[in-house]
């Protein structure tokens, strides 16, 4: 008969619940990520509402929802999120690789390119890998975290243009909202125009991009290739991919021509100098050693000029300079960098405008956000990842 109860006990004891990233890794990645939004002095309301409870929260909650809608867990999405957190820290987000080109969703389901879906944020929807769910459609990443949509504020005449549209927009300089790029046969008059076209400059008329081997002596070549000269003709090339010889051809726009006539990305941490001078996002060639390193710390010598977050580098002493502790606000300063802040404004280290508040004068505002000429408002492209990318 006991045996027969705690049997019973045993089949009515819960299963683990083991869906989702728990315990230490999820612990490690909140960690980095709250470490970023303070590096970068993000304005923020996971600063204000304590980061880590604020993230475990979130988490938790996508992990409920994820389940709820049936969703699978990509176990290597969230390792790549992760290195994302590390990598970009208080880098922008936009530019010509921007971050939503490498979006993964760690909580995913199998609808399709504008299929309908459901989403409870853009890390779980039932779009599948590498989509995400926006106003109940499932689209590319980059048209909904790459910019402004369609029809939003993205400057003003007074300010010009202070953030960046979605891929696929551009911003109208007569109305100043996003509007779509021009297609084959429209006008052109700012030369934007659609993806695979360009603009005539003869006819200021949008035309299709020449493609690889067709003739570039009069239009241009599509994004991935380039203008070769050859044989007395000119016809559009691919650049040269990671390991492929530039030798005569141009490297891919983010890979670098090496001394071995080879395409190779920037060097990171412990490795050799590119040109003596060239290292990865978040990295200084140390120039003693020929390697590519951390910057240095307060307290130690400037590498060239560069020193770690919250650290500027101090010459009035030394030749080389001295990385200096950033001074907390209220203190005297010569130089946005010299603040905890980053906002020396008349002589004095001073908090940034938050949101909602002037900026007027100045188009300054705190991390993650940006003014629009009257008052500072939230950007997810013109600000440090860790504080304006929706995309985490």
């Amino acid at each position: 008969m006991t045996t027969m109860v705690a049997a019973g006990l045993l089949a009515c004891r819960a299963e683990p619940d083991t869906f989702g990233p728990q315990g230490p890794e999820l612990r490690a990645l909140v960690d980095e990520h709250c470490q970023s939004v303070s590096d970068c002095s993000c304005a923020s309301e996971l600063v204000a509402d304590g980061c880590t409870d604020a993230l475990l929260d979130r988490w938790e909650e996508r992990r409920t929802a994820a389940k709820s809608l049936g969703l699978e867990y990509d176990v290597e999405c969230f390792d790549t999120l992760h290195s994302q957190i590390a990598d970009y820290d208080c880098y922008w987000p936009g530019g010509s690789t921007p971050l939503c080109s490498s979006f993964c969703a760690v909580f995913h389901g199998d609808a399709e390119l504008g299929q309908p879906c459901e989403g409870h944020d853009d890390q779980a929807s039932t779009c599948a890998q590498g989509l995400l769910c926006s106003q109940g459609t499932c689209v590319e990443p980059c048209a909904a975290l790459g910019g402004r949509l369609q029809g939003e504020s993205c400057g003003s005449p007074e300010f010009g243009i202070y953030d960046d549209c979605a891929p696929g927009l551009w911003c109208n300089l007569q109305s100043y909202v996003c509007t779509p790029l021009p297609a084959e046969g429209q006008d052109c008059f700012d030369a934007s125009c659609g993806p695979d076209l360009y603009c005539n400059w003869q006819t200021l008329v949008c035309e299709p991009a020449a493609t690889q081997g067709q003739s570039c002596d009069f239009r241009q070549c599509a994004d991935d290739l380039y203008c070769e000269w050859l044989d007395g003709q000119q016809t559009c090339q691919p650049y040269a991919q990671p390991g492929e010889s530039c030798s005569g051809r141009p490297c891919r726009s983010d890979l670098y021509c090496n001394d071995d006539d080879l395409c190779v990305e920037a060097p990171r941490e412990a490795e050799p100098c590119l040109w003596g001078s060239i290292c990865a996002a978040g990295y200084v060639c140390d120039g003693a050693v020929g390697a590519c390193v951390t910057p240095p710390d307060a307290g130690e010598l400037c590498i060239q000029g560069s020193c770690s977050t919250g650290s500027w580098c101090d010459v009035s002493e030394v030749p080389e300079g001295v990385c200096a502790l950033a001074m907390p606000n209220g203190e005297m300063c010569a130089g946005h960098r010299q603040c905890e802040s980053n906002y020396c404004p008349n002589g004095f280290c001073w908090a940034r405008p938050l949101l909602g508040e002037p900026c007027e004068g100045t188009g300054a505002c705190a991390a993650g956000l940006v003014c629009n000429g009257t008052t500072c408002e939230p950007t997810s492209t013109r600000a440090p990842a860790a504080c304006s990318y929706p995309g985490w």
